[in-house]
């Protein structure tokens, strides 16, 4: 089974929280619950809100939507990088390059990739600009 886990960026410090996902749509708040009974609730900025895919990348870190991922996969061109944007659509989660181009994240797959940012804090890295 895999585990279910979010994360976002806290409202008040824009700090990184992980937990359960709690939302009211009627007084339009969103926040994560810690991962123990004990952490506090934290509201998080919905817009920074992914959820684990439940699989881990070439170094054992965990991958959520929003990651962005980097692969060299011709050992003869090493010094040529893709690098893909992980979304959810429909039923899976995707990869999506620059071009737009996606294809399902699979598992075993996910293993010839290393995160190296995400989409809030380093836009720059799938051809976007840094805000702060």
């Amino acid at each position: 089974m895999r585990e279910i886990l979010f994360r976002g960026k806290r409202m008040d410090n824009d700090a990184w929280v992980y937990g359960d996902l709690q939302r009211d749509l009627d007084d339009g708040w969103v926040g994560i619950v810690g991962q123990h009974s004990r952490d506090p609730f934290f509201p998080v900025d919905p817009a920074t809100v992914g959820q684990y895919t439940g699989l881990r990348d070439s170094e054992g870190d965990p991958i959520f939507e929003g990651d962005i991922l980097s692969a060299h996969f011709d050992p003869d061109y090493p010094e040529v990088e893709s690098r893909y944007l992980v979304t959810f659509r429909n039923v899976a989660f995707t990869l999506v390059d620059k071009s737009g181009l996606f294809c399902d994240l699979s598992d075993g797959f996910e293993k010839q990739f290393k995160v190296i940012g995400n989409t809030h804090d380093t836009p720059r890295l799938m051809g976007g600009t840094n805000e702060a």
